[in-house]
């Protein structure tokens, strides 16, 4: 009987003292594809997240990058090099009652050849501050495909013609100046 009793108090105190652990905030979509065709792409890349407080208070919301483990990575991803490479605007945001708030993507991938054909899985997690005894947190997968190959970049081209156009002229003019040479020699 004691037992029970004992029981039944700690269990009282456990639901009166601890808070109530309810996620309230989600986050859509769960996961995010960004594709790149010619180039890497810098700056906002228009895609959005948005974090939606289905709680009755408002919510301050902040987020942060991480790498999956190896164990959760989808098959045939990586993880990114360097994750400063991503940021999401803004860094954190009060979402009132039944309300959402918008999460804009920004990248900044150097143009370099090693990262070509790379298909790369970030997760962007979004956590409650201030929140109660138990934090939730919703991650986002984000997967980035870099560019196979790069465009030709139109002004190295215009470079370049302009190079042989001018040796063009330059043996041109040194052809002449040595007929001119032969002639009067003769």
């Amino acid at each position: 009987m004691n037992k029970i009793l004992l029981s039944i108090l700690m269990a009282s105190i456990i639901l009166i003292v601890v808070p109530k652990c309810k996620g309230s905030f989600d986050v859509q979509p769960r996961e995010l594809f960004l594709s790149m065709d010619k180039e890497f792409i810098n700056g906002n890349t228009s895609e959005i997240l948005r974090v939606i407080n289905t709680g009755d208070s408002e919510i301050n919301i902040s987020w942060y990058l991480d790498d999956p483990s190896p164990d959760l990575i989808r098959q045939n991803r990586t993880t990114i090099p360097d994750l400063s490479w991503i940021d999401l605007e803004p860094k954190w945001k009060t979402i009132q009652a039944h309300s959402n708030a918008e999460f804009f993507i920004h990248l900044n991938i150097p143009k370099d050849k090693n990262y070509l054909d790379k298909y790369w899985e970030i997760w962007v997690t979004f956590k409650e501050e201030e929140s109660g005894f138990i934090k939730f947190e919703h991650a986002v997968r984000f997967y980035i495909d870099t560019p196979k190959n790069l465009k030709e970049d139109n002004n190295n081209i215009l470079t370049f013609s302009a190079f042989v156009f001018l040796s063009l002229i330059f043996i041109v003019f040194l052809i002449i100046i040595y007929l001119y040479k032969k002639n009067k020699q003769s």
